[in-house]
């Protein structure tokens, strides 16, 4: 596990506990109100409630993994250490060390081929491996130090204050179904809270219907969170990405040879899925020893990019 920064504890319990009070209290005025799902309870619908409460609880238990759930702590006890911690002289922002400050072999690929020192104009440089001062541990590729985590993980994604930790290798697919589970329910929820408002007066709909109006605008504003977020991730699933690659691109150094346009690990939509899926973090990632030429389209192109977020 992971021995959080105090502030990133609180935060995360006061997101867990928002999150499981709001839901709650929706559930409680959606059931306390004439709304389609009490008819279909009443009148004993069992497709409707057993759909419902299904993605309810398969929500819930999403949710409840991505907080729990180990998201790809480098092991301290596996990775290599470096030898000399004190050697740590000149921290970058992301708790690597610069390349003078180490004193390494050369990294070569797992044919044996050395990346350094090609001279073909297309041809990776691999950069040289990063030392976490924090960890003192060797990073091995696509991993970042969390300074809320104190750890480092493998295929850093981002930290999540709603989730209290970290998305990276092992839970980043289980996050992406929370994400998708919580689109469809509060969608569908919406749906019910705008069907179950009353035909009482004008002088009256006001008084009858204020929980129903006021969960239908929560639900509305904080329905635009994981809509968007599940449209992105769905874009770095589809293209092999992370949100740290994809923001931070001109800053990384593993992907400095690269266009931001084209993922260095981009095996096409079927594989990247398949990995996404199937990987728990055992993967080993290297970098291909030529610089791909991305195809052009109408959102990305030499010109500009529509998904890439330059800062």
């Amino acid at each position: 596990g992971a021995t959080m920064t105090p502030d990133a504890l609180r935060a995360g319990r006061a997101a867990m506990v928002f999150w499981t009070v709001s839901h709650v209290l929706i559930l409680a005025v959606i059931l306390g109100h004439d709304s389609p799902l009490r008819h279909a309870l009443a009148e004993r619908d069992i497709v409707y409630g057993a759909l419902f409460f299904s993605l309810f609880l398969a929500n819930t238990v999403c949710y409840v993994g991505c907080c729990y759930m180990d998201p790809g702590y480098v092991p301290r006890d596996e990775a290599r250490r470096c030898g000399n911690p004190s050697t740590a002289q000149r921290p970058r922002d992301d708790g690597a060390m610069y390349e003078d400050d180490l004193e390494l072999e050369p990294v070569v690929s797992q044919e044996g081929d050395a990346l350094v020192g090609e001279e073909e104009a297309a041809t990776v440089t691999m950069p040289p491996p990063r030392m976490c001062r924090a960890c003192h541990i060797i990073q091995p590729l696509r991993t970042r130090h969390c300074h809320e985590c104190e750890r480092c993980i493998a295929k850093f994604d981002h930290h999540c204050f709603w989730i209290g930790q970290c998305v990276g290798a092992r839970n980043h697919c289980i996050f992406w179904w929370f994400l998708f589970f919580q689109t469809v329910l509060i969608g569908w929820a919406l749906q019910i809270t705008v069907s179950s408002f009353g035909n009482s007066s004008a002088e009256t709909w006001f008084g009858d219907n204020i929980l129903l109006l006021c969960a239908t605008v929560f639900m509305a504003i904080f329905s635009f969170i994981p809509m968007g977020l599940l449209v992105y991730h769905t874009f770095l699933v589809l293209t092999s990405q992370t949100t740290w690659e994809a923001v931070r691109h001109e800053h990384i150094d593993y992907l400095k040879d690269f266009p931001e346009n084209a993922s260095p690990f981009n095996r096409g939509v079927v594989k990247n899925v398949i990995a996404f899926c199937c990987c728990r973090g055992e993967e080993t990632w290297t970098l291909p020893k030529t610089v791909p030429v991305p195809a052009e389209t109408i959102c990305d192109n030499r010109y500009y990019s529509c998904w890439q977020i330059r800062i």
